[in-house]
Order: C-alpha cells, then sequence, then structure tokens
C-alpha cells in the first residue's frame, strides 16, 4: 500500500505573498522613520521657542528700552 502525502514536502514559494510582506515592513519602517524625524523637529521647534513662553524674550525687550531711553537721556 502506497499513501499519497496531503501537503507537499517543499511547498512552492508564493512569490506575491513574499512581495507584498516585503513592501508592507518597507512602508511600515518609512512611517517609523519620518515620524521620528517629526518628532525631533517638533522637540527642536518647542525647544526654540521656549524662551516666548517665558516671557524672556519681554523682559530682554524691556532691558533694551530702558538701556536705549538711558542712552538717549545720556546723549543729550
Amino acid at each position: 500500500m502506497t499513501t499519497h502525502h496531503t501537503l507537499p514536502i517543499n511547498p512552492p514559494i508564493n512569490w506575491s505573498k513574499v512581495a507584498f510582506l516585503w513592501a508592507a515592513s518597507i512602508t511600515v519602517a518609512g512611517w517609523v522613520f519620518f515620524g521620528a524625524q517629526g518628532e525631533q523637529r517638533l522637540k527642536t521647534l518647542e525647544d526654540r521657542t521656549q524662551p516666548l513662553a517665558n516671557g524672556d524674550l519681554v523682559a530682554v525687550q524691556r532691558d533694551v528700552a530702558w538701556i536705549r531711553d538711558r542712552l538717549e537721556r545720556d546723549a543729550s
């Protein structure tokens, strides 16, 4: 008696499935890369504009105006 295998021992490679998984992994890697890049840019922008939020630049403007006023008075 001979038996027949229900599944082939070495099934053929499903190239369309491999191509889809490869493309999906590249897409997800791109999302991760560009998401991290965007996060870094946002962090840099927040760090750069933090003095505005703290009001430090308003204090600098006030000090510069006071210095300018004193120099104009001394010059007259």
